[in-house]
């Protein structure tokens, strides 16, 4: 688990760096429309996943499930039969991106005159390479259930990296956005090529291809549907603030709330790295020995919380003086409650995502997805109340209200499939309090000093506790493991 989080949080944050030096070249280069019309281009691309209808994450819960429950039995016709799906839907949404080209750079990316052809020629480019980024999906999943985090990762990272650095390259020849496009393009077909290769790997590693029954795939029809509808309720619950604000406020206040949500929201990289690794074990193991299962759910949650904990205390404590030494005394002004209500949202929403991915892994979607509409209808009259009546900090107030009602909802559900853990939920109570009152200290306290101070004093009683009451003994040993591997000499 360690392992795979390192590689996980490793395959988020190299390309990220990479990607500080190389957009401003790429500005530069390319100039402020076309470099705005590439930027869509790559959110075109991540979003155009969506055409694998969940069939990614629904082919990682079935094949894991079946490596728990009869050692591999059928996933040669579960692969097949998944990819066949994918290639069939992705291929649909080929053709419509094609046809849809010049409806979507004029009327959706609104790109200037002199951008049309070329926007327009990079589209079909896009849905060209559509069926690789799509079925690309289904291999990673596939991977994700024989947890080969460390594979996908070696493949992922060079990739992401080199999607950024290639077009700086193409750039360095032609500013057109057909050359960049073409780049980014043939960078996800060798990544295709890469994951498929190592599917095949897998293969040979023992999985059977004996055949299967059309119940399979009216399962993975049925999860990847639930995830489908998750993956789009999701967005629109992140993204419906900016706009409301918009209009019930002003595109100035979107600004002074969208900057720290952008910021914050990074972090959710941490329980990223950390909770995905969890999908194909949960699926795994809950067939086999819910026991387990628990315990990995029990240690997800923890790691995440002491992974977020210090960093978000942080935040609550000198967001105004980092606000205010980054964008400026009025930003400061504007943004510092948002930025710190934002926080603590944050913290909670990625504890929510252990419960998440545990029900949707143990092949219960539906459950999460049926939790998101029901807060979406919940969710829109009090976010409209909130920012008429309070502006961005209602707000922020009610994105937060909303994050913990989904991770009450989440926990509640995930304890009813689990073994009784009532140590466990002991130890939840005492951590919220704690943190409550923490947080609560945190708002009060004035001046940097104290705020320091305050900071380095519950970061050390949280690493005390930690060791003393929250860790196992067999969690110690190891830890005590790695550093002295980590303090060794090297030979």
């Amino acid at each position: 688990m360690v392992r795979s989080s390192i590689w996980n949080l490793a395959g988020q944050t190299v390309p990220l760096v990479v990607a500080i030096p190389a957009l401003p070249f790429l500005i530069g280069k390319l100039g402020i429309d076309r470099f705005g019309v590439l930027t869509l281009i790559w959110v075109a691309i991540g979003y155009f996943s969506l055409f694998d209808l969940g069939m990614g994450r629904a082919l990682t819960q079935l094949i894991a499930r079946r490596l728990g429950e009869e050692g591999g039995v059928n996933i040669g016709f579960i692969v097949r039969r998944g990819l066949a799906l994918m290639l069939c839907i992705s291929i649909l949404g080929s053709c419509l991106v094609w046809f849809l080209a010049p409806w979507l750079a004029r009327q959706i990316l609104n790109v200037p005159v002199f951008l049309e052809h070329e926007s327009i020629v990079s589209l079909r480019i896009v849905a060209v390479a559509l069926p690789f980024i799509v079925t690309s999906s289904g291999l990673t999943g596939i991977l994700m259930a024989y947890q080969r985090f460390g594979l996908v990762n070696v493949i992922r990272i060079p990739a992401a990296t080199l999607s950024i650095v290639l077009p700086v390259v193409a750039a360095l020849f032609s500013p057109s956005l057909e050359w960049t496009t073409t780049t980014i393009v043939l960078t996800r077909i060798a990544a295709w090529a890469a994951y498929a290769t190592a599917c095949m790997r897998a293969f040979a590693l023992g999985a059977s291809v004996s055949g299967g029954s059309s119940q399979e795939i009216r399962e993975l029809i049925r999860l990847g549907g639930w995830i489908s509808i998750s993956n789009v309720v999701g967005p629109v619950l992140v993204y419906l603030d900016r706009f409301v604000i918009a209009g019930l406020i002003s595109a100035a206040a979107v600004a002074y709330y969208s900057t720290p949500y952008e910021v914050i929201t990074k972090l959710w990289i941490v329980p990223g790295g950390i909770v995905t690794v969890l999908f194909s074990a949960f699926a795994t193991s809950y067939v086999s020995d819910k026991n387990k299962s628990f315990s990995l759910f029990v240690q997800g949650t923890k790691y995440v919380f002491f992974a977020l904990f210090p960093i978000v205390l942080g935040v609550v404590l000198f967001s105004s003086e980092v606000l205010n030494a980054w964008l400026g005394a009025e930003f400061a002004h504007n943004s510092t409650f948002v930025l710190q209500i934002l926080a603590l949202g944050v913290l909670v929403n990625s504890l929510a995502l252990v419960p998440n991915l545990f029900i949707t892994g143990v092949g219960q979607p539906d459950k999460v997805a049926k939790i998101h509409l029901v807060e979406l209808v919940i969710y829109l009259p009090i976010l409209v109340f909130m920012t008429a009546r309070y502006g961005i900090d209602g707000a922020a107030l009610a994105w937060a209200f909303r994050v913990t009602a989904d991770a009450v909802f989440l926990y509640a559900g995930a304890f009813v499939m689990l073994p009784a853990g009532n140590a466990f939920l002991r130890q939840m109570a005492i951590a919220a309090l704690a943190s409550c009152a923490a947080f609560g200290l945190a708002f009060s306290l004035s001046g940097v000093i104290v705020k320091l101070s305050f900071l380095l004093a519950l970061t050390v009683l949280l690493a005390f506790f930690t060791w003393n009451i929250f860790l196992k003994s067999e969690e110690r040993s190891f830890v005590r493991s790695m550093l002295s591997a980590a303090l060794r000499p090297a030979k």
